[in-house]
């Protein structure tokens, strides 16, 4: 069980990073123009569904590299998504797009590190 929810997490890990620097490479990242090419609902959902999903298997395998996981996820956000919204000027439309996406997205890994360490 415990190598199997480390499979799904650096899985999930190597989806996330494969669909950002895919983007990236064609220079489409920036004007989030993949965001725009499947509805909205469709990614809040997803975001949803796999921030649930960490959730339910964090609390119940009771075990996770919370360390290296949210170490490789803020690797992946500082370079990748956040020069998206900041860079190009800081528009409070573009924020307030950005900060509760950003919070779906890595928000569920926040929360286990949280109940991991008052455990």
């Amino acid at each position: 069980m415990q190598g199997r929810l480390r499979l799904l997490l650096f899985l999930r890990l190597f989806m996330r990073s494969f669909a950002f620097a895919y983007s990236l490479s064609l220079t489409v990242m920036y004007n989030f123009w993949i965001f725009g090419k499947l509805p909205g609902f469709a990614w809040v959902s997803y975001v949803v569904v796999m921030a649930a999903w960490e959730l339910l298997m964090g609390v119940a395998g009771d075990r996770l590299p919370l360390g290296p996981l949210l170490t490789a996820y803020l690797a992946l956000a500082i370079p990748l998504e956040f020069p998206s919204v900041f860079l190009g000027g800081i528009y409070l439309q573009t924020a307030l797009l950005f900060l509760p996406w950003a919070l779906l997205w890595y928000g569920s890994l926040l929360l286990l590190a949280v109940i991991r360490e008052n455990d």
